[in-house]
């Protein structure tokens, strides 16, 4: 393994797993979920994310293999109380692949394991026949080496119109604190995005789900123009085809990608895969992400 310096390397070690922009938290602009993440993230193109009664997601997988061979895990979780009101919780890790410790003399440490936590919450309201308003707040905290921390807080605002088969939303993402490393402040990946989904149905047990996302980041470091699209094939609501592309305007900041990936659902439970390739020395390409669902 490397032998790095303690603290610098900490600190560039999570800068270079997480974005190519050398920032904290760039996982961001990516969600840790399975299915969206197999249709190109395009996550106004699932089509089941106004009130649900109950359902839960938990995601695991190896993110940029071909870097750090970083792990990911991902919940999410939501209840509907009542007909206009709902409460969601998640929590995310990332864990960056641990590295030796050395001092500035030469001798060594141990070993010593980055990571980053987000905690978020939110609520979805019902405000109107078809009319929804989401409200997610998120807790980040990085553990770049021993003592040598950094934090922030962000929320995610989403408007989105929804009947059984077709949705439309435009969302604000990242609103929130700046953070710092090594005495240096960073803003998060405030972006504004508009995205939606058709389904079309053939036959009894025949759906296809199309959905389409754009997305603008605003801070210079950030500063990128994205493009998702998705498609789902389903059969009777029981197996499931993906496939997604995410088109960026600065690939050096947010890398775009091709994704594939397939379900399979069974009296509430839903097993998810997803497969993402992008450019050769992209971070991201190989990612694999494993999921379980439970909803009802």
């Amino acid at each position: 393994m490397r032998k790095i310096v303690l603290c610098l390397a900490a600190v560039a070690g999570l800068m270079l797993s997480w974005n190519a922009s050398g920032q904290s938290f760039g996982a961001l602009v990516y969600s840790g979920d399975a299915r969206a993440l197999a249709m190109g993230d395009a996550v106004f193109g699932m089509p089941d994310m106004a009130l649900s009664k109950i359902r839960a997601d938990i995601s695991y997988g190896m993110w940029q293999p071909y870097a750090l061979n970083n792990n990911v895990l991902d919940f999410k979780g939501q209840m509907s109380l009542g007909k206009s009101f709902g409460i969601r919780l998640g929590y995310r890790l990332n864990s960056i692949a641990a590295y030796d410790v050395v001092d500035a003399n030469g001798n060594y440490k141990g070993e010593f394991r980055p990571s980053e936590n987000y905690f978020s919450a939110g609520v979805a309201l019902r405000l109107a026949d078809k009319l929804y308003i989401d409200v997610d707040g998120r807790f980040m905290n990085g553990n770049l080496a021993d003592n040598v921390s950094t934090s922030a807080f962000a929320t995610d605002i989403t408007a989105r119109y929804a009947t059984n088969n077709f949705t439309l939303g435009v969302g604000l993402a990242n609103l929130g604190t700046s953070y710092t490393v090594s005495d240096v402040n960073y803003s998060l990946p405030l972006n504004v995005r508009a995205g939606g989904s058709y389904r079309l149905f053939f036959g009894a047990k025949n759906c296809i789900a199309l959905g389409a996302d754009v997305a603008y980041f605003l801070p210079e470091s950030y500063k990128t123009f994205i493009a998702d699209a998705s498609l789902e094939y389903s059969f009777d609501r029981m197996i499931f085809v993906r496939g997604g592309y995410r088109f960026s305007s600065a690939a050096d900041k947010v890398p775009g990608f091709v994704s594939m990936g397939a379900g399979f659902r069974f009296k509430g439970v839903e097993f998810n895969a997803a497969y993402l390739l992008a450019s050769a020395g992209t971070p991201i390409n190989g990612s694999m992400i494993f999921g379980l669902a439970f909803s009802m």
